[in-house]
């Protein structure tokens, strides 16, 4: 998908229509979780991750230096994996609903608290968290 982007240049489309030059890196930050979580809930999170990745490290290129370009790619990923509003965002949840003894509201209740909280949990803490750990494997 990464590659596809590329090739038809829609990346570069999409980096340009954002006026990230006037963007904090705490609101990128927060775009790009927000939107890796909203694409996992309804499709993979790693074809989601996939997509985001590239597109923020494009966006968030010219404000930020490389240090915080990993971490931005760290917490995306990481939000990709609160994204478990629907049957279909994992594996577990489909295993669950495919038993019978959970319902799509049943797990939607309990998916939907989970993603907004792991989310403002990986945009409030990440950057600290991430960078803490980077900088003890450099």
């Amino acid at each position: 998908l990464g590659t596809g982007l590329q090739l038809t240049e829609l990346d570069a489309w999409l980096v340009d229509a954002i006026p990230s030059e006037d963007m904090s890196y705490w609101l990128i930050v927060a775009i790009c979780c927000c939107v890796v979580v909203g694409l996992g809930t309804v499709m993979s999170h790693t074809v989601a991750t996939t997509i985001v990745v590239p597109l923020g490290i494009a966006v968030a290129h010219g404000v930020v230096g490389n240090t915080e370009l990993q971490i931005l790619a760290v917490m995306i990923a990481v939000a990709s994996s609160y994204a478990v509003g629907l049957p279909i965002s994992t594996p577990p949840n489909a295993i669950a609903y495919g038993s019978g003894l959970v319902s799509t509201r049943d797990i939607m209740a309990i998916g939907v608290i989970t993603s907004i909280i792991g989310t403002i949990l990986i945009i409030a803490t990440g950057p600290a968290v991430v960078g803490f750990f980077l900088r003890l494997m450099l």
